[in-house]
């Protein structure tokens, strides 16, 4: 018996500690994040440039498989084309990739 109850107190504390961990854990951090400056379209991918401040600017390659959405959900869809110079947009890289391609962009 005592053994049992030994063995379910340390599942227990396990059990805490995996959920305070996984709680601990920031969330997932974004790639880019800028105001776009300029916009460049060629052979079916559209290339942002992006500057967040004085010192930081990114070149973002976004084709026909990155998603493409506002930051809100009640914010009517947008399409690749219809984002400008002046918006700000954020999202990821694709993994693996050689260049810049966006995984996904969000138009704020």
């Amino acid at each position: 018996m005592k053994k049992t109850i030994t063995i379910i107190g340390c599942l227990f504390v396990a059990a805490i500690l995996v959920v305070g961990i996984l709680l601990s854990v920031p969330p997932k951090t974004l790639d880019f994040r800028g105001t776009v400056t300029e916009i460049t379209v060629a052979d079916h991918t559209v290339t942002f440039h992006i500057r967040q401040s004085s010192e930081i600017s990114y070149t973002v390659v976004a084709d026909s498989k990155t998603r493409v959405r506002r930051c809100h959900k009640e914010d009517p869809e947008i399409a690749l084309e219809e984002i400008k110079v002046g918006h700000t947009i954020e999202g990821n890289y694709r993994k693996f990739t050689k260049g810049n391609e966006a995984k996904f962009i969000t138009v704020w």
